[in-house]
């Protein structure tokens, strides 16, 4: 009897931390948020949408932190979509007022902003 019950007591001490290892632990999910900003710039000074508003929006897009931007010849704006932790509007509009085709000249008429937080 006595190693019976020795036999059984030696099972149960080495399955238990087989059972307990085999007991998932459950996982913790975060959700990762950050924020894009929107601006939306007029743009004075654009003289066609190859030559004037592509070369912007090709200039913006090569900017670290910017995700996208589309600029319009006809509407006279931009739709620049950026983390501000890597730029900043200021340095967009920089850009935008940097880009040399021929010899004109734009200037930035108005900026809005807006905050988008992506999840």
């Amino acid at each position: 009897m006595a190693v019976k019950n020795l036999i059984i007591i030696l099972a149960f001490a080495f399955a238990s931390p087989m059972i307990t290892a085999q007991t998932p632990t459950p996982t913790k999910t975060r959700t990762i948020e950050f924020t894009t900003t929107i601006a939306y710039v007029t743009i004075d000074g654009m003289a066609c949408q190859e030559g004037c508003a592509d070369i912007i929006a090709k200039n913006i897009e090569e900017a670290k932190g910017v995700q996208s931007a589309k600029v319009s010849y006809a509407e006279g704006k931009a739709i620049i979509k950026y983390d501000d932790a890597h730029i900043k509007i200021s340095e967009i509009e920089d850009i935008i007022k940097g880009t040399k085709v021929k010899d004109y000249v734009y200037v930035i008429k108005n900026t809005v902003l807006k905050n988008q937080i992506v999840r």
